[in-house]
């Protein structure tokens, strides 16, 4: 089953209204409207550019090391999915004979889509939740409760211990009303035809099979409307009323596209991930359009680099040959290579480059959300969900 928290808050204290264990599609060509992971800002900030610059190049600096320290695994995914793929690798494919049969036997290929098969038999069945919210035998509410159900204990003339036992009745049978909304919610987002979790849990869970860890971006939401009813206070009839409600906007990451820190004991104690995004000139350009983006930075550098800074990494022939698309031409043209990352930067550094940063937080550790295209930092903020980097990427 899934293990679900359960927080009895009012409404306006969880605005992103975000359920757990959800994860979600796959996505290298990224538009703007998958890049909208920040809540909209008022006013753009004024950065000191001598120290941005010098910060965009130890940010750089970060990610190349990430980079060295994955080469050793890239070699090991390829080896793994050339194995699912029923493919000898080139060293043992050129010691075969041209005489002797180069059959490969998919028994990996048969194993691991048997595993994914059982995991999402698991996950997702058909004949019932596998899930289920509960309160805890002595639950928590929100103070405003806590008085609204003392307030109607009092006007009812109980006291001692009758009044008491009114009182935790009264809690828990609020607590199971509300696990029973949560659990509902989540029900109704998990149905939510415009994500399909069942297969975007089959592909991370696929990715783990494959290459031993599958990765899922999740803090953001996507903004739809709904139809609601909702009584009219003069007629007294109920109408019909169209609302916009935040909803859950998973994003499935390639492990291709995910640079960890591999010196990190345990996920939950990386410094730094970044993401490789790969967008388009016009893509780039509505980037700049965006107050929480360096607009100065990103147009400075379309004018200098009009056919993009995309360039396949090693890996990437590797692929395309497997997949056996190595035919296709022009794959860099005007196409620019991004970096997204998380992870915490000194306070007094983000002070120097002209981020408010308090006195008592200078000598802190602040996460922060920044993009990188070369060495040049085109967004750096602090990071709008979580405390580390567990937070965002599952």
């Amino acid at each position: 089953g899934k293990y679900v928290n359960l927080f009895l808050t009012p409404e306006n204290n969880n605005p992103w209204k975000i359920p757990p264990g959800v994860i979600g599609s796959p996505i290298l060509y990224l538009s703007t409207e998958h890049i909208d992971r920040r809540r909209p800002k008022d006013t753009e900030m004024n950065f000191d550019k001598e120290a941005l610059n010098s910060l965009g190049s130890t940010v750089k600096g970060i990610l190349d090391t990430h980079k060295r320290d994955r080469q050793t695994l890239e070699i090991q995914w390829l080896k793994n999915l050339r194995q699912y793929q029923g493919k000898y690798d080139p060293d043992v494919l050129n010691r075969i004979p041209l005489t002797r049969s180069r059959s490969y036997p998919r028994d990996t290929r048969i194993k691991v889509k048997g595993g994914v098969a059982k995991m999402m038999e698991m996950m997702f069945p058909s004949q019932e939740r596998n899930y289920a919210v509960t309160p805890s035998p002595n639950p928590s509410i929100p103070a405003a409760d806590l008085e609204r159900i003392l307030a109607e204990t009092e006007q009812a003339g109980l006291m001692g211990e009758q009044a008491s036992d009114t009182i935790e009745r009264a809690i828990v049978e609020l607590a199971k009303n509300r696990a029973t909304k949560m659990e509902n919610e989540i029900a109704d987002q998990l149905s939510d035809a415009g994500v399909d979790y069942p297969q975007l849990c089959k592909r991370v869970v696929r990715s783990g099979y494959l290459y031993g860890f599958g990765v899922a971006y999740f803090p953001q939401v996507r903004t739809q409307s709904v139809r609601s009813w909702v009584m009219n206070k003069q007629t007294g009839v109920y109408e019909a009323k169209t609302e916009s409600i935040r909803r859950p906007n998973p994003v499935y990451v390639r492990v291709w596209d995910s640079f960890p820190d591999l010196t990190a004991k345990q996920w939950d104690d990386q410094e730094f991930f970044f993401e490789r995004v790969v967008l388009m000139r016009s893509d780039l350009r509505n980037l700049a359009k965006r107050q929480d983006f360096i607009s100065e930075n990103i147009i400075e550098y379309l004018k200098t680099h009009t056919d993009g800074n995309y360039t396949a990494q090693s890996y990437e022939a590797e692929l395309n040959s497997i997949a056996g698309t190595s035919n296709i031409a022009n794959r860099n043209t005007r196409r620019y290579e991004l970096y997204r990352g998380v992870g915490f930067i000194s306070g007094a550094q983000l002070d120097a480059v002209g981020m408010e940063i308090p006195e008592d937080k200078l000598i802190d550790d602040i996460f922060v959300e920044c993009w990188l295209i070369d060495d040049q930092l085109i967004k750096l903020d602090e990071a709008s969900f979580g405390d580390k980097v567990s937070d965002q990427y599952h």
